[in-house]
């Protein structure tokens, strides 16, 4: 579904990709080019029929084959981290006259620290850009995501009062800003690259009172934040988005809700129709256009999650991380937030057998082997009854239906799935 379209803009990208001596990259994945003298409606219909771009169609070809300026023109060169496919995937980028985006998001926060391994690897330099081009400019203060005791150090020395970051690191580094710092003087959390879940919003707010937290949208093939809330989405701690619609020319939701981007900001490589494996839904009224408190009154998305990362979809049931960690808040006493749910396939069988990864900290190395059988007791019992699918059926529902095993409990001393990121849910089938 086309939710939002930029009809002249679309044109001249369309002709930009198409007939030219640089690059024939979409010509050839278009098998067709644009006619220069379709009208806008006929623009609209020739692109609705163009195949999606997805990230195996950009990583199998060599950068220099999807480059369409100069190479001499070629500002900065960025990689993503690879963890798709196990390579990373290198990336072109023209200079830009302007990001769209005001890294205050309307708070007071003028010196945030960033704490974020895209915004410090790769797109440190462009992030500059907009902290400085904003209405209202900022500082940015560049921390070290791999050395949290420092970046806290680097926090003091600075006055910083915001943090770009994931929930997850803003949650490693709480502590240390209480040791070397303040936690009270960070008036904002930009946080993004993760579900921000009830849970961890609820545990950020605990860390750091006098924050306002903001849910972000970003890719590390777009280079840039894309979606971001206003007061009202953040006061209502919604994880609802408004989109910069300067930056994009088009934007689709799949049948099962992908967010499909098309955008040609960055001139070395336009992004037509582009699967970005993010899920999101349009809000009920944005569509008609109805105006949101802030005066926009474009499509209002929100979140519903990465497929594979925060939600799996096995045997037909959907399986979503903040359901499960909706449930486990029974056991936070115990196990804190430390622990990883594995799917794996039952030979012969269509069952799926469940397997709960606990990371055994200092509380549970201290336990008898009774206190540990009463603890996995406990995460199996939360597990079956208060994990729902739906209204009505819990994960007991699943069992007695043969769709999964009872979850079996083990306590490791690390997770199978290492990752700098919160992973709750893991998928062993293939």
């Amino acid at each position: 579904m086309l939710i939002y379209c930029n009809q002249e803009k679309l044109k001249e990208a369309l002709l930009s990709v198409g007939k030219t001596s640089i690059s024939r990259f979409y010509e050839n994945l278009h098998k067709s080019t644009l006619d220069p003298d379709s009208s806008l409606e006929e623009t609209v219909s020739y692109f609705e029929k163009l195949p999606f771009l997805t990230r195996t169609d950009i990583s199998k070809s060599h950068p220099d084959s999807r480059l369409y300026i100069p190479k001499s023109d070629v500002s900065f060169v960025s990689y993503t981290s690879g963890t798709t496919d196990g390579s990373p995937l290198v990336l072109y980028w023209s200079p830009v006259e302007n990001y769209f985006f005001e890294p205050s998001i309307g708070t007071s926060s003028r010196t945030p620290l960033i704490l974020h391994p895209a915004l410090n690897k790769n797109f440190g330099h462009t992030f500059i850009q907009q902290c400085r081009q904003a209405i209202t400019p900022v500082t940015p203060v560049f921390a070290d995501f791999q050395n949290l005791t420092h970046s806290a150090i680097l926090a003091n020395q600075t006055n910083a009062d915001g943090i770009y970051t994931t929930p997850t690191l803003a949650l490693l580094i709480a502590d240390q800003i209480d040791k070397h710092y303040d936690s009270t003087k960070i008036k904002l959390l930009a946080l993004f690259s993760e579900s921000l879940t009830s849970q961890k919003r609820e545990n950020l707010k605990k860390r750091y009172p006098n924050a306002e937290i903001a849910n972000l949208y970003a890719s590390s093939e777009v280079g840039q934040i894309l979606f971001y809330p206003c007061q009202r989405m953040i006061t209502g701690q919604s994880n609802e988005f408004h989109f910069l619609h300067e930056a994009i020319i088009a934007l689709e939701l799949s049948d099962d809700g992908e967010l499909i981007l098309t955008m040609n900001q960055n001139k070395a490589f336009p992004l037509i129709r582009y699967r970005t494996g993010d899920f999101f839904e349009i809000k009920e009224g944005a569509v008609q256009g109805q105006a949101c408190s802030c005066g926009l009154t474009t499509p209002i998305l929100s979140w519903s999650g990465r497929m594979d990362v925060d939600k799996l979809r096995l045997n037909g049931v959907e399986i979503k991380a903040e359901d499960i960690e909706t449930a486990m808040t029974q056991c936070k006493g115990d196990i804190q937030d430390l622990y990883q749910l594995h799917f794996y396939p039952v030979e012969k069988s269509e069952v799926i057998r469940i397997v709960v990864e606990v990371l055994e900290s200092d509380n549970i190395r201290g336990l008898t082997t009774f206190g540990r059988i009463e603890i996995q007791e406990k995460i199996k019992n939360t597990l079956m009854r208060s994990w729902y699918f739906t209204a009505t059926a819990t994960l007991e529902t699943a069992v007695q239906k043969g769709i999964f095993t009872v979850p079996e409990i083990s306590f490791v001393s690390e997770f199978s799935l290492k990752t700098t990121k919160t992973r709750r849910i893991v998928n062993h089938i293939v």
